[in-house]
């Protein structure tokens, strides 16, 4: 730890304190804007965010999982943007319940990694003061806000086509999101053993695993939740939220065959999976309009 280091989570600490207790508009747009710039730089420079908090050389799969793990914070980061001017109290409680809970089980996961996983040694100090702090600060602001809440909103849950695709895109991902968190070598070690990739799956991309799961677990609970939601537009918010994570990863996965980092058969079921996902979203965050009730329908 240098003075940079130390200067760099006081400085985190300090804008907590400021933001987290000043109110919540302040505080989401807070959420908002680090979101970004993180989710930003943990894609554009994803050796050197992941690479300062850990030891050892990073391959093309370390680079691969920090920009997937990169590429669900901006995607969230959308749906905060596009509901920020909802007048629907239940959108931004949902939205602070979803950083709660993905926060949450992120910051278990790094303290698991640091002190108790096999190959513990792979982090560096900048793991808790950078790593750890910032977790749990956003985690601590979005929970304080949340305390502070007096109206939380809510409503009967809604039973059209929307709904449905907001209940899909639920079952599908978090049961995905689960199974990646209990069993995260699974599919990097299917993506390792392919030719145009060495060195193999390590403690490291396990990890990264875990904290992609984590957040996409909270997104999770937005979804379950949306459905509540009082205008389709907030709804919808939530599935563009989703194509954006999926057009991202699209892109990327492209990119890195294009570029002969991973072979196309490595990444097929992946974006398999993600077209039946993206379909999902697609029909009810684009295509879908509420039918207009018969007494309304024009003669």
């Amino acid at each position: 730890m240098d003075t940079l280091d130390y200067l760099r989570s006081a400085g985190m600490v300090i804008a907590f304190c400021v933001t987290a207790f000043s109110g919540r508009k302040n505080w989401m747009l807070t959420d908002l804007i680090v979101s970004v710039v993180f989710g930003a730089a943990w894609f554009i420079l994803p050796t050197y965010t992941l690479g300062f908090q850990t030891v050892g050389k990073l391959n093309t799969l370390h680079a691969h999982v920090t920009r997937d793990f990169a590429a669900h914070m901006l995607s969230s980061a959308f749906v905060w943007w596009k509901t920020r001017e909802s007048r629907d109290e239940t959108v931004p409680v949902t939205l602070m319940t979803g950083r709660v809970v993905g926060n949450s089980i992120l910051l278990c996961a790094m303290v698991y990694a640091q002190k108790y996983a096999a190959g513990k040694g792979v982090w560096t100090e900048q793991h808790i003061w950078f790593g750890m702090l910032g977790c749990a600060c956003w985690l601590l602001g979005n929970l304080i806000q949340l305390l502070k809440t007096k109206d939380f909103g809510g409503s009967f849950q809604g039973d059209t086509r929307l709904d449905w695709h907001l209940r899909i895109d639920f079952y599908i991902v978090f049961v995905i999101s689960v199974v990646r968190f209990a069993f995260p070598e699974v599919a990097p070690d299917f993506v390792a053993k392919q030719p145009l990739l060495k060195g193999g799956v390590d403690a490291i991309i396990i990890h990264m695993v875990r904290a992609i799961s984590a957040l996409s677990i909270g997104y999770c609970m937005t979804v379950f939740n949306a459905p509540m939601f009082r205008y389709d537009a907030d709804k919808k918010a939530v599935l563009q939220g989703r194509l954006v994570l999926g057009l991202i990863m699209w892109l990327l996965l492209l990119w890195e065959v294009y570029k002969g980092m991973l072979s196309f058969q490595a990444v097929a079921i992946v974006m398999l999976a993600q077209s039946v996902i993206f379909i999902n979203a697609a029909a009810g965050g684009f295509f879908y309009t509420r039918p207009v009730p018969p007494s309304l329908k024009k003669n």
